[in-house]
Parts: C-alpha cells; sequence; structure tokens
C-alpha cells in the first residue's frame, strides 16, 4: 500500500516575473510528487490563468480558490514572501481551521505583518535561504515568539502600525516555541542550458556584460552606469540590463541620452523599461564605447537572457543585501562567468568557487581587473563559464539535498 503523501496548501502562485513567483516554480517541478499540493492564489486572475493551470494539472498539482477550501484544513500551509496572504486575515483563518503554517520572508528585513503573526501565534515555522538572512532575521522573531507585550510594543513601535487589526492581533498573542528551518533556493538545471561561447561570437563579435535583477534603485551602484563603463574593458562591448523600469530611468536620466528607445516584450506588451543602441557612446581614458540595451522584465526570457552574456557582472547598491542570490546561479547555469561583490553581508560569496567559477570582487578596481582578465582570456573564460554550470548544477541545485531541506520543513 502506497503511504499518504503530506498534503501542503501552497498559498503562492507560479509565475515567471517576481522572485518568489520563480522560486514556488522550481520548488513545485521539484516536490509534486513528493506532496499533495493544492495552490490557493490571491486573485481570481490568477486561478482563471488557463496556462497555468495546466502547468499545474500536468504535474498533479489542483488548484482551489480560497473560498472552495473545506472548512476543515488538515496538514500544512506554506507561503513565501506574500505578505497580502497575512494582512488580508487569511493566515489567521487558515490556522484556526487546521492548517499548520509554514512562513518565509525572502527578504533581508521583516516585513511587519509577520511579526504580528508570529507574535500571534499563527505561524508554526518560518524558513531562511541562508544563514545571513537567519543573522538579520532570527532575533526579532525569537523576541516576537517570547516577548512580553510591552517588549513587542516597542519593537513594533505600534501607534505607527497601519495594517488594520495588526495592533491587537500583536498585544493579544500568545508565547510559544517557533520552529526555523534553512531551506535555500533550489532551481532546476534543467531550465536554463549552458552556451558554448566559442561557437559563434555575440552580435558582430561583442563582448557582452549584463545583469539581471529585481527592478529596485537599491540593486544598483550608486554611479552607476559608471561601474560598468569603469570597467576598462576593451573593442566593442554591450553592455544589458534586465529588468530596466522607469523608476530606474529617472533615477539614471542620463542613459536615455545612450540612444535609448522603448522595447516591446515577447507577448506583443509595451516594456516600462527600455532597449538601447547608442548613437553617441561615451568612451574615455580608452575604454570600450559600450552600447547598452535596456530592457524591461521578462522582454526576454530570463535564460536567452542569460545566455547572451561572457560575464554576469553583479555590482550592488551599499544598502542592498542579498539574502541568496537567484540570478546568480541562473548566469552560472547558462555560463555567463559571475563577478560577485565579496562581504557586504550577503549571501553572494558562499555560492561561488572564488577563481574556479568566477570571482568575488571586494572593490572596483577587483571588478575591473577580473573583467579585463577574462576579456582578454577566452581559454580561462571558457574553462570558468564550463565550472560554473557544473558548480550550480551539482552543488548547489542538487535535487536530493534540496529534498531533504524540505522533508524538515515538512517534519511531523
Amino acid at each position: 500500500m502506497n503511504k499518504a503523501r503530506p498534503r501542503v496548501y501552497l498559498f503562492n502562485w507560479p509565475s515567471p516575473v517576481g522572485g518568489a513567483g520563480t522560486k514556488v516554480t522550481h520548488l513545485l517541478r521539484l516536490l509534486h510528487r513528493d506532496y499533495e499540493w493544492i495552490a490557493v492564489p490571491n486573485t481570481e486572475a490568477q486561478f482563471s490563468d488557463n496556462k497555468v493551470r495546466a502547468w499545474l494539472h500536468r504535474r498533479g498539482i489542483k488548484a482551489a480558490r480560497w473560498e472552495e477550501l473545506p472548512a476543515k484544513l488538515e496538514g500544512w500551509g506554506l507561503c513565501l514572501c506574500n505578505t497580502w496572504w497575512l494582512t488580508e486575515g487569511r493566515a489567521a483563518e487558515a490556522h484556526a481551521r487546521g492548517l499548520r503554517l509554514v512562513w518565509s520572508s525572502e527578504m533581508m528585513w521583516h516585513h511587519l505583518a509577520e511579526l504580528g503573526a508570529v507574535a500571534a501565534g499563527v505561524l508554526d515555522a518560518v524558513l531562511f535561504v541562508s544563514s545571513g538572512q537567519r543573522l538579520a532575521l532570527a532575533s526579532q522573531y525569537a523576541l516576537m515568539a517570547g516577548a512580553t507585550d510591552a517588549q513587542r510594543t516597542r519593537a513594533l513601535k505600534l501607534p505607527r502600525v497601519a495594517e488594520p487589526g495588526l495592533r491587537e492581533q500583536v498585544l493579544s498573542g500568545r508565547l510559544g516555541r517557533l520552529r526555523w528551518v534553512e531551506t535555500g533556493n533550489y532551481i532546476d538545471p534543467v531550465c536554463y542550458a549552458w552556451r558554448d561561447r566559442r561557437r559563434g561570437a555575440g552580435r558582430a563579435g561583442e563582448f557582452v556584460i549584463g545583469r539581471l535583477s529585481r527592478a529596485a534603485v537599491e540593486k544598483f551602484p550608486a554611479d552607476f552606469p559608471d561601474s560598468y563603463e569603469s570597467l576598462g574593458l576593451q573593442g566593442a562591448v554591450r553592455a544589458r540590463v534586465m529588468a530596466w523600469s522607469d523608476e530606474l530611468a529617472g533615477r539614471w536620466p542620463g542613459m536615455m541620452g545612450k540612444g535609448a528607445r522603448s522595447c516591446t516584450s515577447p507577448g506583443g506588451g509595451k516594456g516600462t523599461g527600455q532597449r538601447g543602441r547608442t548613437a553617441s557612446p561615451r568612451s574615455a581614458g580608452g575604454r570600450a564605447a559600450l552600447k547598452w540595451d535596456l530592457l524591461s522584465a521578462m522582454a526576454e526570457e530570463p535564460e536567452a537572457f542569460l545566455r547572451s552574456l561572457d560575464l554576469f557582472v553583479y555590482e550592488l547598491g551599499a544598502h542592498c543585501r542579498e539574502s541568496w542570490g537567484r540570478a546568480a546561479v541562473e548566469a552560472m547555469l547558462c555560463g555567463a562567468v559571475p563577478l560577485l561583490p565579496r562581504g557586504g553581508g550577503h549571501h553572494l560569496e558562499h555560492l561561488l568557487a572564488d577563481g574556479v567559477a568566477g570571482f568575488l570582487c571586494a572593490d572596483r578596481a577587483e571588478f575591473a581587473a577580473r573583467a579585463q582578465e577574462l576579456q582578454g582570456d577566452a581559454a580561462r573564460r571558457f574553462t570558468m563559464s564550463r565550472n560554473a554550470r557544473r558548480w550550480a548544477a551539482e552543488e548547489l541545485c542538487d535535487a536530493e539535498r534540496h529534498r531533504r531541506m524540505w522533508r524538515a520543513v515538512f517534519a511531523a
């Protein structure tokens, strides 16, 4: 007799855009046979997306509206960074109806609503994607799970709380033990094919650098685009950025002076970002005159975008902290050699075998030195590209290791 699979209600919806939506997609690819999944979206529009519904159906995953769930719920509830689920009261109701709830922030900061849920005893476990994220968040979780009402009040600065009912929820929260598990992030290597960059050059023999990240100003160095233009690369060099946005264009309006024009996404809609082909590129001190592609989110499939790069150059803003680094691992799977920041409180340096599958760079000068080194040494660049793929697929994205971590999450 086959043993019944644990039931997990997933309060997220698969998506190719956004960290949580992408993570959910790959998590279900990994675990769809291990658990009985019921995906519950936030909105009717999500539920009515027949393409996603068909994708779920092919993997034996049910979809249900919140209103269709039984009054008595059995099993687990999982939610990744969906604060709406907390603020709308659905987490508290799901808990009251019988679910053991697991929450993952995914970020390096606390959502106010999650702290209220911890204090109220609604959550049975919280997840961390890295030890760095745990260091950043665990103490506040512990405080809210075991604090006095006065301590909670001070910690949350309750007079400024805006969410309806959260003040009362926090003050009435019971004490309790909160379990936490570190799960990392799984990316299915099958979804990101490695490209042999010896077989045909880029556009017109160009050397291509670029980055992919959430369209947030803090993700970029304050002096962008100088962070790319000061790398000191030679010859024909193209710089590609996805996902560019109106917010980013407003922060760095000079990018429009590089000949940028509007781009269109593959689905036919007008993109909010721009795609640039420099009419009069800047060049100074022997630097390459960079040609720019500024692409809105999903203007290209992420795999195609990352396969177009020779180097994934990922310098970050001074106030940004990466809890994991999904785009960097996706780039490695595609064979784009990563140049990542060393230190700074990021988890990024734990993703990379430095000097083997890419480089960790402590400052701007080291970013430039490594980029120039790799541009000038095609053989080493090829070796690092192969190593990056192997390291990401075999070490970071080992399926059985990730299954073991998730078994610890849904332990009885």
